[in-house]
């Protein structure tokens, strides 16, 4: 190699790193349809980690609607429609063109979208086909799709789908989580399941309290305000959009004017909530005991239950002596702890 080639080489570089910059960022087009009999005009594209739009547009005279731009790298979003929210698709925004189909609900274009819909597709399949052995092929199906994407969102989204419906249990999934790349293990959804997962013998009858953090009519509070400091404490984990949760309240109340007398107390925890709505609805339900919101959802994924409502008392020690009861088990099971049975 002459001088004038080593000296021209390192220039040609730095023209090829300048040209690979000016295409940062991944450019996409999003195509759907409204389907026919929903009065929806205009189509958000969400960003559900935030809850927020992070675009918007008109519903076209036929009823179509087309979203494009950039996003720094791929992410997971939701297009939604804002006249009727149950519109819905999930979807990975990336790089080249994704349609999404009104009449099955389904997405396709894109690498991952792609992978998603094959993945669907295959277990679809197998249960039409084999539906006697489909546990165990099932599996397979999980274990080979999120070998081939253990470092993408598709990963992120056929791991946790085959956690909730059931297709592997949870000591698979942090099995599974194991093998993968940062991409799929530092993702929220995955890294929270996980968390919760590990956490699960966290809440058992018998163990301490777990620490909550969040706000108490407007001013920082700790559930150890109220928990370990000689009162027996009946923690209700719920939320204004959770009828489960709405309907126990009864129960609740209940509870607190039978044995209050007897030092109970009662504190609800507004759990993944809008503070302004759950306020409201307690103020509706005349839930006349502290209410807890803006809680660190950290917090509460330590306490290792994945639904709600839970009803969890605790000994004036702050040890948990009850979980898992509702109605009129929990309020007899409340006064036989109280008696010392």
């Amino acid at each position: 190699m002459t001088n004038k080639m080593k000296k021209l080489l390192p220039l040609s570089l730095v023209v090829l790193a300048l040209m690979c910059g000016c295409s940062k960022g991944v450019k996409y087009k999003i195509s759907g349809r409204v389907p026919a009999g929903l009065d929806v005009k205009t189509m958000y594209l969400v960003d559900p980690s935030i809850e927020t739009p992070i675009d918007s547009v008109e519903v076209k005279s036929d009823s179509t609607f087309v979203f494009s731009g950039t996003v720094t790298e791929p992410m997971i979003a939701i297009v939604a429609g804002k006249e009727d929210p149950r519109l819905q698709w999930l979807l990975i925004v990336e790089k080249g063109k994704i349609e999404l189909n009104d009449k099955d609900g389904s997405v396709s274009g894109g690498e991952l979208n792609d992978a998603i819909a094959s993945f669907s597709k295959t277990l679809s399949e197998l249960q039409m086909s084999a539906p006697e052995t489909f546990e165990e092929e099932s599996m397979k199906v999980v274990e080979e799709y999120v070998g081939n994407h253990s470092n993408d969102l598709a990963g992120v989204r056929i791991l946790y789908s085959a956690l909730v419906t059931g297709l592997i249990d949870e000591d698979t999934y942090l099995r599974l989580y194991g093998t993968c790349g940062e991409v799929v293990q530092k993702h929220e959804q995955i890294a929270l399941t996980k968390q919760m997962i590990e956490a699960r013998d966290a809440s058992n009858v018998g163990n301490k309290f777990i620490e909550v953090n969040g706000t108490i009519d407007g001013k920082e509070a700790h559930l150890s305000d109220y928990v370990g400091k000689g009162s027996w404490v009946l923690v209700d984990f719920w939320a204004s959009w959770c009828r489960p949760c709405r309907e126990e309240m009864p129960f609740l109340k209940q509870a607190l004017e039978k044995y209050s007398g007897q030092g109970l107390q009662l504190i609800s925890i507004a759990v993944n909530d809008d503070a302004e709505k759950a306020l409201n609805t307690a103020k509706e339900l005349e839930m006349t005991w502290p209410v807890m919101t803006d809680t660190k959802e950290t917090d509460i994924v330590s306490w290792g239950f994945a639904s709600i409502p839970q009803v969890f008392l605790l000994d004036p020690d702050g040890t948990i002596v009850l979980k898992e009861m509702r109605g009129e088990e929990l309020i007899k099971a409340i006064g036989d702890k109280l008696a010392g049975k």
